[in-house]
């Protein structure tokens, strides 16, 4: 493993998976965080005491040189990229892979849409569901489908998976009843976070796993990764593993900054519908999400149309029978904060 890596957020999980990567010979890194080292992040970062006040990133590439004393490592580290050079493509032209610990959603939007890292691997790792969820998302080949298009259909599955409906709905519980304590997205930076050190250990060990495997071979699809805590009788790990394959793209014609991205299937099931229709006009109802600040709308099912719904050669009136029931299932099982039509 020679490839140069860019580490966003050093962090709780941030750290671990970089001291992981670095124990197994991965050292040509370059950390970024802004945040400094408080006192009670040390209860669950790879740092310790000694290091209190200084800058995550660099007092991480310090510890990493001293586990190779008698090397010359080629390991950066700082708050931030100088003022624009994110966007800029010979930043990131001595990269292989690009990883996302920051556990922003300002971040990880910006991540998605750069247009500057389009030839790197991108990877965005973050922990949920009060510690006991970890999720990693791997970009497909050729940033499609990129990081946004994997959380969209992770939150898709919501449908038909009552795990993933169950984790949103407890989310969405927590967001409503205004719980502090934890929340989807909240770094080790937050003096309100209360996660084990155990839970953060145990999410980056497998993530460092997955990665090293991906940085030897890196897989064509698109691969959510899933590490979950059981806290029942028993305390369990179970790990799960989802490939997805590339979304179809298109550009808003009214507006080329606005993109569409539909989930694979559902432009050969909406051919399908119109097929069945015939010379009949047709019409139904898309299931997804719409993401303002990045401008793209996300496909990710469609209900066919009502069974009242009256259509001929010229002309679709589109029925309601059953469709409210059908909309607010889905709404209920994806926890109604990421459901749109």
């Amino acid at each position: 493993m020679n490839s140069r890596i860019a580490v966003f957020g050093c962090g709780a999980l941030g750290s671990k998976v970089v001291m992981h990567l670095a124990r197994s010979g991965q050292t040509n890194l370059t950390l970024i965080d802004p945040d400094q080292i408080s006192p009670h992040n040390l209860v669950r970062h790879a740092l310790f005491g000694e290091d209190e006040g200084e800058n995550k990133a660099t007092a991480l590439a310090e510890r990493i040189k001293k586990i190779y004393p008698y090397e010359t490592l080629k390991i950066y580290s700082g708050p931030s990229f100088k003022d624009g050079l994110i966007d800029k493509k010979e930043t990131f032209d001595k990269y292989n892979w690009v990883l996302d610990f920051t556990a922003s959603d300002a971040f990880f939007n910006k991540l998605a849409i750069v247009k500057s890292m389009d030839e790197r691997n991108i990877g965005s790792a973050s922990i949920s569901d009060f510690g006991n969820l970890g999720v990693l998302y791997k970009e497909g080949e050729n940033r499609n489908p990129r990081i946004d298009d994997l959380q969209v259909y992770l939150y898709s599955l919501s449908a038909h998976d009552k795990k993933v409906s169950d984790w949103l709905q407890r989310e969405q519980l927590a967001i409503n009843g205004n719980n502090i304590t934890v929340r989807v997205g909240v770094g080790c930076n937050s003096e309100t976070t209360v996660l084990s050190d155990d839970k953060i250990s145990s999410h980056a060990s497998y993530f460092s796993g997955v990665l090293k495997r991906e940085m030897m071979a890196s897989s064509k699809d698109g691969k959510i990764y899933l590490s979950r805590i059981v806290e029942a009788q028993d305390y369990t790990i179970e790990t799960q593993v989802i490939s997805v394959k590339t979304f179809r793209v298109l550009s808003a014609l009214n507006d080329p900054n606005w993109t569409v991205r539909f989930k694979d299937g559902i432009v050969e099931q909406i051919d399908q519908v119109c097929s069945k229709a015939g010379r009949n006009e047709t019409g139904g109802v898309f299931i997804g999400i719409c993401n303002y600040k990045t401008k793209t709308i996300y496909v990710t099912g469609c209900i066919s149309a009502p069974i009242d719904s009256k259509a001929d050669a010229t002309h679709f009136i589109r029925g309601h029978e059953g469709l409210p029931d059908e909309i607010g299932e889905i709404k209920n099982n994806s926890g109604a904060d990421w459901l749109y039509w």
